[in-house]
């Protein structure tokens, strides 16, 4: 899994992306058309590692409204928001502020990780 703590972030399309060129709709869409481009796109999201949602359909949750996301997993995908990624000035014991920072780092680094793939999958 991608860290944001490195110094260039992995180019998720090419690394673990099934579908590097997506279906290219000419004309009038139809159902049919858009169908199997969301299909793509669904399998990109689930191509990408996480551990979110239960960590067995990747970022499918990016995909896909609520409903269907807890149809197809028992763990909901809840992505971290930016609001809780505030650090706290901890004046407690030491094990308890590295613990702290930890913690921090990873939500930071999920938070960042989930954002990148959403743009990656969206352009």
């Amino acid at each position: 899994m991608s860290t944001f703590l490195q110094d260039k972030p992995i180019n998720y399309r090419e690394v673990y992306f099934t579908h590097t060129t997506l279906y290219t709709i000419n004309g009038n869409p139809t159902y049919t058309y858009i169908q199997h481009l969301y299909k793509q796109v669904k399998d990109n999201a689930v191509s990408v590692p996480s551990t979110l949602g239960g960590g067995r359909h990747g970022h499918l949750g990016l995909t896909t409204n609520t409903a269907t996301n807890t149809r197809i997993a028992s763990t909901p995908y809840v992505r971290q928001e930016a609001q809780h990624l505030l650090w706290a000035n901890n004046t407690g014991r030491p094990a308890q502020i590295a613990h702290d920072r930890r913690t921090y780092n990873i939500a930071v680094a999920s938070y960042h990780q989930a954002n990148l793939i959403e743009k990656t999958i969206l352009n």
